[in-house]
């Protein structure tokens, strides 16, 4: 929330230069995030099987498969035969050849390879760093370019900074699903419980107008509870992906192994924000160019008498008068001009 109530229509003199800026850069709005690690705290791939080879019995079953056709091939021309003359009718050297021909027939490398492969997509369902994420479809109300980006860019944030990490987006049901929310209760910009996650596309100003975050904003949000995703807990540095407060928050922060991403050092939380501050600073550096001019007329407005004799010196001393009133009348315009956009801005992050 910003930290400071702005009043419009200031004196003239009452604010200038830096001032504004700095309370500006003072109401910051500093977003909090939550989540519940989804592979436990403290641990990391707490459940990812060991890699090995699937055992077959597929010999025993050929075997007793061809018994079985052996059996049922021998000439039964009585219902009255007992076991003893079907068993009499059964040639055991036939059977023996036919399973000798099937344990050359079988290829055993290609029984290592399929169980290999099991073996590694089982385990990568179950590895925290394979990860597939899908979303539910970009809602109306939202910049589908910026949401997207946004994913983009999260991922590769953690990709980037863990090389055995694989992040992959998927069309549904992925490790992690995305919900988006227009708004969200509380001061949390995200949260995730097991797999499922709930980010916020923006967020109310003080008049109740609904605004849309911008890219680098949704974009750490996601990134951040990744990091919940993987188990891990709130940091204590502002400046930290993980950073928040809350019972979950770390004072000796485990990274369980992972090179944390860092966020976007600079950015602005709201799309249309960032055009405001331009054109604050554009006002506020010709405020200030028109302020050091007003003080030179000034004084040298200050060095005339306050009763004049001399008619050149009476014309001289009018026109700078007037001068200075026009001056001070363009500067308090834009005072109030530089008043609206401060409480414009401060509006978003009430």
């Amino acid at each position: 929330m910003g930290n400071d109530n702005w009043e419009g229509d200031r004196d003239l003199d009452e604010y200038s230069g830096e001032d504004w800026k700095n309370r500006i850069l003072d109401g910051k709005y500093d977003n909090r995030y939550e989540g519940v690690g989804n592979f436990g705290r403290g641990r990391k791939n707490s459940s990812k099987p060991s890699k090995g080879r699937k055992k077959f019995i597929v010999i025993p079953i050929v075997i007793l498969v061809i018994i079985s056709f052996m059996f049922l091939k021998a000439d039964i021309n009585s219902d009255n035969n007992t076991l003893d003359e079907i068993s009499s009718s059964v040639d055991v050297s036939t059977i023996s050849d036919t399973i000798d021909q099937a344990k050359k027939s079988l290829d055993t490398s290609e029984l290592e390879n399929s169980a290999n492969n099991f073996a590694s997509d089982f385990s990568n369902s179950f590895d925290s760093n394979y990860i597939t994420v899908s979303y539910d479809r970009i809602p109306s109300f939202a910049d589908a370019d910026i949401v997207r980006n946004a994913i983009v860019h999260a991922n590769q944030k953690w990709t980037s900074a863990n090389s055995d990490m694989t992040i992959k987006l998927v069309d549904s049901k992925g490790d992690i699903h995305i919900e988006w929310k227009k708004t969200m209760y509380g001061q949390h910009a995200g949260q995730i419980t097991g797999g499922l996650m709930e980010v916020e596309l923006g967020s109310l100003d003080c008049n109740a107008r609904w605004n849309h975050y911008s890219m680098n904003m949704i974009s750490d949000t996601i990134a951040h509870e990744i990091g919940h995703y993987l188990g891990l807990e709130h940091h204590t540095n502002p400046n930290h992906l993980m950073y928040g407060e809350d019972e979950f928050t770390q004072r000796n922060f485990d990274d369980l192994g992972y090179n944390i991403p860092s966020h976007y050092s600079e950015y602005t939380s709201w799309i249309g924000y960032d055009q405001l501050e331009s054109k604050y600073d554009q006002l506020n550096q010709e405020y200030g160019i028109m302020f050091q001019e007003y003080e030179k007329l000034e004084r040298e407005y200050s060095k005339y008498p306050a009763t004049i004799y001399d008619e050149y010196q009476y014309r001289q001393a009018t026109q700078l008068y007037n001068k200075l009133d026009n001056l001070g009348s363009e500067l308090n315009v834009m005072s109030s001009q530089i008043d609206r956009l401060v409480n414009e801005m401060n509006c978003y992050v009430n």
